[in-house]
Parts: structure tokens; C-alpha cells; sequence
């Protein structure tokens, strides 16, 4: 069972300002936000697009072993956060997947993996990455592009201000972060 004291330290897997806020904010709704969090970047080895839950998931679990290995003996779990782009009934989704590893086994066991709530883009977007190239653009950046707006928090951008990128790791993370206080 997760508690304070057997989360002291945290790997992080990217340096993104807006991961490591999201990821005290989940720690502070369980009352963790004495943790600390350990920014690596680390490589999430899919497209910088992903294109679907599976390949979301495998870029968070390659983030959080990442970060976990590159860190200190005493920090004990990675957590990785990947957004992807699912298709749904003809509607483009962003999810962020978020995965949390420990060393209870070489490279890094799972423990724990969740999702957020799925954020609709424009399909144009998403299609103008897709024929640019996943491997090195995303449908954020094509949004930006086209619009002036945030190419990492075009969920800002795209409701006004109602729903951050930042509210949508958060909830991710809590999500991944309750399943092991839970256990």
C-alpha cells in the first residue's frame, strides 16, 4: 500500500513545466505534496503523435522506466504520462495515459496505469499530422499552427480556458496514484 512514507521521492519522466505541475497537483489531492518529484526527460520510444490507447500506454511505461532507472537508489517509483489521439465513433480524442513502474523487477515491474478523459479535437488537425508525418509532429503543433494558439495546451486554447492539459494530467495521474493506495 502507497503511503508518505513509502513515497518520499518520485521519478518523473519528461521536464515538461506542465507534467511536474500536474503530477503535484495529483499528489496534493492525496495529501502527498511533501513527495518529491524528480524531473528526467526521458524518451517515450513511440511517434511523437500517438495514434491509439496501446501505443499511449507503451510511450508512458517507457517514460516512467526511463526516468526510474536514471535515477537515484533511493527513489522507488517512475510515472510516465503520454497524451495520444484515439478515434472514437468518427471523433478524435486526446488522452493522457499515465503509467507508474517500480523496481520489483529488472527494468521496472507496472504497477499502476490509468487514462484521462478524452478531450475531442478537430479532426484536421489530426489528419494534417498524420499525412506531415507522427513520428515527428503532433496534432497539437497543426492546431497551433493553423490557429496562433498553444501547440502543448491547445486544450486551453480550444475551450476557452474551461479545460486545461494541466486538469487533464492531473486526473490521470490521481487516477494511477489512488490505484496504488488502494491496494
Amino acid at each position: 500500500m502507497l503511503t508518505k512514507y513509502t513515497l518520499k521521492k518520485l521519478a518523473l519522466g519528461s521536464t515538461s513545466p506542465l507534467k511536474v505541475e500536474a503530477v503535484h497537483r495529483a499528489l496534493a489531492l492525496i495529501n502527498m505534496a511533501d513527495t518529491e518529484v524528480i524531473p528526467i526527460d526521458a524518451p517515450s520510444n513511440v511517434d511523437t503523435q500517438p495514434l491509439g490507447p496501446d501505443v499511449a500506454a507503451l510511450g508512458a511505461e517507457n517514460r516512467a522506466r526511463h526516468a526510474l532507472v536514471n535515477t537515484g537508489e533511493d527513489v522507488y517509483y517512475g510515472l510516465g504520462i503520454e497524451n495520444g489521439m484515439e478515434l472514437r465513433r468518427g471523433v478524435w480524442l486526446d488522452v493522457a495515459t499515465v503509467a507508474i513502474v517500480t523496481f520489483n523487477a529488472p527494468g521496472g515491474h507496472l504497477l499502476a496505469i490509468s487514462t484521462s478523459v478524452g478531450l475531442p479535437i478537430p479532426s484536421e488537425y489530426v489528419e494534417m499530422a498524420i499525412r506531415r508525418g507522427i513520428r515527428d509532429t503532433t496534432a497539437g503543433f497543426m492546431f497551433a499552427k493553423a490557429t496562433g494558439g498553444s501547440a502543448n495546451d491547445w486544450h486551453t486554447d480550444l475551450t476557452g480556458g474551461l479545460f486545461t492539459r494541466v486538469r487533464q494530467m492531473t486526473e490521470a495521474v490521481y487516477a494511477a496514484l489512488i490505484q496504488l493506495a488502494s491496494d
